[in-house]
C-alpha cells in the first residue's frame, strides 16, 4: 500500500508520500497478504520542469519499473504552457513509444475474461438470480461493470468524457481534458486484429469457466461473446494496476494543476490508460492516491458509506411512514453542516498557508495513514521515511525527509 498526499492553495504546493514498499500474495479468500516490506522513493521531480510525478500501486508495468518509465519521459519533456500540456504529452507518448515491448495480449484478456466469467457463472448459479434468463444476467453485469470500470483511453465508451468523482468546480476540468483524446481509439486495421486476438482469448476463457458446467452446454452464447468482447475493447476490469499523479505548473500556469490517471500492463496492440482526476486547489484542497481511510474519517467521520448505510435501515424500519421524507432531509441537512463545521476552518487556514506549513499538512496526513496502517496489519503497509517536497510557481522550494 502506499500514502500519498498533495496539500495546496493558489500560491504553491507540497506532496508527501511513504516509502514502504510492500511485496503482497493474494490469498485463497481473494484477500491480500503483506509479506515484507523494503523502502523506495515514490515521488519523482521532472528535471527542468516545474512539477513533480508520484505512483502508487504495482511499482511494475509489463514488468519494467514504474519510476525507470517516468525517468525516461521527463527525460524528453518538452516545455508546456500547462500542466494538462505536460499530462496529455504523457499519455500520448505513452500510448505510442512506452509500449514497452510487451506482446503477450492473450495473457492478460484471458485472465480479465476469466474474472468476468467466473462472476457470471456465480450469479446464474446462485439463487437470487430467479427468474432471470442467462442473457439477463449476462447485461446485468455489464451494465453494473460499465458504470464502475474504468473507461480505456482507446476505448470508445459513452461514459469516458464523465468524471467519476464529481466535485463541485472542477467537473468541466475533466471534460475538458478528456476532449483532447477524442480521436484517440485504434485505428480500423489495428481495431480488427485487436478485437480478432480478444475473440480467440474469449474462446480459451470460456472453455477455463465453462467446461465443467452441464447446464450451460449447448446454450446460444453469442450474446455473452459480444458483450464481453466490447466491453474489453473499452473498459478496464479490476486490474490495479498504477496510479500515476502528476501536479505542479506549465510555463503559463498561474496557479499549480493536478492529473491523476491509471496505467496498466499493455501489449503492442492497445496501451491501457486511463484519467481518473482533473482538478485544481479552486475546487479541493488536498487530492489523495493510495490508502487515504484514515484521513478521510479523521475530516469526515460520518463518510457517504455510514450515511448510506443510516439510510437504508431508517428505510427498511420505517418503511411507508408519511413523516420518513422530512426525517431524511433533516439527517442530510445536519450531516452536510457537520461536514461543513469540520472542513470549513481548515479550508480557510490551508487557503493562507504558505509551502512550509502546507508541506507539515501534507507530511501529517501521510503520518496519520502510517499510524492506521500500524495499528490495523501486522506487517504494515505504509509506513518508513516520510517524503516531501514543496513547489510553487517559481519552482521548486525544497525537498525534505
Amino acid at each position: 500500500m502506499t500514502a500519498i498526499f498533495l496539500v495546496w492553495n493558489r500560491k504553491g504546493l507540497a506532496v508527501a508520500a511513504d516509502s514502504a514498499l510492500s511485496l503482497v500474495r493474494e490469498l485463497e479468500d481473494g484477500t491480500a497478504q503483506t509479506i515484507s516490506t523494503t523502502e523506495t522513493s515514490k515521488i519523482i521531480r521532472v528535471p527542468n520542469r516545474n512539477l513533480v510525478a508520484a505512483c502508487s500501486g504495482n511499482d511494475l508495468i509489463n514488468d519494467l519499473p514504474i519510476s525507470g518509465v517516468i525517468d525516461r519521459w521527463a527525460s524528453i519533456c518538452p516545455a508546456s504552457n500547462s500542466l494538462y500540456d505536460h499530462a496529455e504529452n504523457f499519455i500520448r507518448w505513452f500510448c505510442e513509444v512506452a509500449l514497452l515491448e510487451h506482446e503477450a495480449i492473450d495473457d492478460y484478456v484471458r485472465g480479465s475474461l476469466v474474472s468476468q466469467f467466473q462472476t457470471i457463472k456465480k450469479g446464474i448459479e446462485s439463487e437470487q438470480v430467479g427468474e432471470r434468463s442467462q442473457s439477463e444476467v449476462v447485461d446485468w453485469y455489464y451494465d453494473y461493470w460499465e458504470t464502475c470500470s474504468y473507461p480505456s483511453v482507446y476505448g470508445s465508451a459513452k461514459n469516458k468524457h464523465e468524471p467519476r468523482e464529481k466535485v463541485k468546480g472542477d467537473e468541466h476540468l475533466y471534460s475538458e481534458f478528456v476532449e483532447r483524446f477524442t480521436g484517440q481509439e485504434l485505428d480500423e486495421q489495428v481495431y480488427l486484429e485487436y478485437l480478432e486476438q480478444v475473440e480467440s482469448s474469449f474462446d480459451g476463457a470460456y472453455q477455463i469457466v465453462f467446461k465443467d458446467s452441464p447446464w450451460y452446454q449447448g446454450e446460444d452464447i453469442s450474446h455473452l461473446k459480444l458483450r464481453s468482447v466490447k466491453f474489453n475493447m473499452d473498459y478496464i476490469f479490476e486490474d490495479e494496476g498504477t496510479t500515476l499523479m502528476l501536479a505542479g505548473y506549465g510555463e503559463e500556469d498561474w496557479i499549480p494543476r493536478c492529473v491523476v490517471m491509471k496505467l496498466f500492463d499493455s501489449n503492442l496492440l492497445m496501451p491501457r490508460i486511463v484519467v481518473t482526476r482533473v482538478t485544481d486547489p479552486n475546487a479541493v484542497w488536498y487530492q489523495d492516491i493510495g490508502e487515504s481511510s484514515a484521513v478521510n474519517k479523521f475530516f469526515d467521520p460520518i463518510d457517504y458509506q455510514v450515511l448510506r448505510e443510516l439510510r437504508e435501515t431508517l428505510r427498511e424500519k420505517f418503511r411507508g411512514r408519511n413523516y420518513l421524507d422530512k426525517v431524511m432531509v433533516e439527517i442530510d441537512d445536519s450531516i452536510l453542516k457537520h461536514s461543513d463545521d469540520l472542513y470549513a476552518p481548515v479550508r480557510r487556514r490551508v487557503k493562507v498557508f504558505n509551502t512550509e506549513r502546507l508541506a507539515f499538512v501534507a507530511s501529517q496526513m501521510v503520518a496519520l495513514e502510517s499510524l492506521n496502517s500500524l495499528i490495523k496489519e501486522d506487517l504494515p503497509s505504509v509506513g518508513g521515511r516520510i517524503d516531501v517536497v514543496q513547489l510553487t510557481r517559481s519552482g521548486f522550494v525544497e525537498s525534505q525527509t
